[in-house]
């Protein structure tokens, strides 16, 4: 999935057909949906196994709402209708809990009521409760029947069947939220009027410091965007040279990649197949910054990472971002551990891409 996105995006800034651009459009959303899919069965596996962890550290309500936004702009604007995000005061600051899994929760039920309503408003409303922050997703579409109801939490369940023919999905997404709140000690709910609408909740019972209050977001934007951005996320840098990367990567189609988005975005790279190598490499001269891989032979990215800062070479403080397909707390934990500065899950794109090397080279400026 790394590379069937990866490529397509790449390939899709250098096409000047436009018919060329909508037909790969095509394949990154087909790509897009896949990858959701497979997100999804990882998820509801883990969940039933019992392995799902839950971290507890501070998360910012307003960034988890940004994120979720930002996200979903390209088909609000696409579809013409109206997303408003009401917070209440004191509701900005930041929470203990796991701040992925809310994303994940609130992105899962606000992008739900932004696929199924063709015309008027999704309204997302936070408000503070004595037992912690309640989310309020309401929208004007279609609204569910009482049969409908009955099953949504269901795995593997939708409305109907045409429900899969028309918008798509796998009824997976319902199931996961529930579990996810109910996970975190939450309630998730739904009330809906067939032919009037839906409102889905859930409750967290989460503790949080006060923070400055919000008002009210509203995006609505003429038909026409989802499209890849056009525009050049290249971090700036000094006119005199390009920072110098080492990439160490095993993967050969993962290689070819990486290595096509980072000279786009401006960047000298030198290749390390192995854990070897990349040690090796990193003892011989000094890089601006390290993208390490975290599986690979010889020597995985965790030793690597571990005898580059033990070693008294030219990068042995240099920022190291882990390039890996595990996105469980337990892996970014390990990163940590072994000396690894922050962590880009794959498949990755050219603007997440930039976006974690540019705060890398930031961080290294300081």
């Amino acid at each position: 999935m790394n590379a069937i996105l990866g490529f397509s995006e790449a390939l899709f800034h250098k096409l000047e057909s436009e018919q060329h651009r909508k037909m790969l459009q095509s394949v990154l959303r087909s790509g897009n949906i896949l990858l959701s899919l497979l997100n999804d069965i990882l998820d509801l596996s883990k969940i039933e196994a019992g392995r799902m962890d839950f971290e507890v550290a501070p998360f910012s309500m307003s960034s988890t709402l940004d994120a979720v936004t930002s996200l979903l702009t390209p088909r609000v604007k696409e579809k013409g209708i109206r997303l408003e995000v009401q917070v209440d005061e004191g509701l900005g600051g930041y929470y203990l809990g796991d701040g992925l899994r809310v994303r994940q929760v609130l992105l899962n039920l606000v992008g739900n009521a932004v696929k199924f309503t063709e015309n008027g408003t999704v309204t997302v409303h936070i408000s503070e409760t004595s037992k912690g922050p309640h989310f309020d997703v309401k929208d004007t579409g279609a609204g569910i029947s009482a049969d409908g109801l009955a099953r949504l939490f269901s795995s593997f369940s939708q409305v109907d069947a045409s429900t899969t023919r028309r918008f798509g999905g796998t009824g997976l997404g319902l199931a996961i939220s529930k579990k996810l709140v109910e996970g975190m000690g939450g309630a998730i709910g739904v009330d809906s009027i067939e032919g009037e609408g839906s409102r889905f909740w859930f409750d967290l019972p989460l503790q949080g410091t006060v923070g400055p209050s919000a008002g009210v977001v509203s995006l609505q934007e003429d038909a026409g965007a989802g499209q890849p951005s056009d525009e050049s996320t290249t971090p700036k840098k000094s006119e005199s040279a390009p920072a110098h990367i080492l990439l160490a990567e095993d993967h050969a189609v993962n290689q070819k990649l990486a290595m096509a988005l980072l000279a786009r975005l401006g960047y000298t790279v030198d290749l390390a197949e192995n854990g070897t190598a990349a040690v090796a490499a990193a003892a011989a001269q000094p890089y601006a910054l390290i993208l390490m891989d975290m599986q690979m032979p010889e020597m995985d990215g965790l030793e690597a990472t571990r005898q580059i800062r033990a070693q008294a070479g030219p990068n042995q403080s240099t920022y190291i971002i882990a390039l890996t397909a595990n996105a469980m707390q337990s892996d970014k934990d390990a990163c940590n551990a072994a000396g690894m500065n922050d962590f880009l899950s794959k498949p990755f794109n050219r603007e997440s891409l930039a976006q974690c090397i540019a705060k890398g080279l930031a961080h290294t400026e300081k």
